[in-house]
């Protein structure tokens, strides 16, 4: 009976700490995400982000959303992608409620951007 109650007090100790590393690694990703979104957002006001810029350009400041998220169309003149971004300047479905900045890169070269 002891032994059982000292192996079921391990486990239970093991699960917390278990908890316990999983809660710090949320708290820790939260963080850089907030630390992220700051520096997207300033790229924006001091110019790192700006008209004529590479597509290639602009993923290496914020990044490329996955291909399914990106609006692509295109015409005799070439292709136009439009990439959104939520609040927090992560990547977001075209369309979604929570869009808040709007990229759009006609052939490549970042031609206009919007922050709803």
């Amino acid at each position: 009976m002891k032994r059982s109650l000292v192996i079921l007090l391990l486990l239970i100790v093991a699960g917390c700490s278990e908890w316990a590393e999983m809660e710090a690694k949320a708290e820790e990703e939260r963080l850089a995400r907030i630390e992220r979104t700051k520096e997207r957002r300033a790229m924006l006001k001091d110019g790192r982000i700006r008209i004529g810029m590479s597509h290639r350009e602009f993923a290496r400041l914020w990044e490329r959303p996955h291909h399914t998220w990106i609006d692509r169309s295109t015409s005799r003149y070439g292709i136009t992608e439009w990439w959104w971004f939520d609040y927090d300047c992560e990547p977001t479905r075209p369309g979604s409620l929570g869009s808040r900045y709007a990229f759009c890169f006609e052939n490549g070269i970042l031609d206009y951007w919007a922050e709803n």
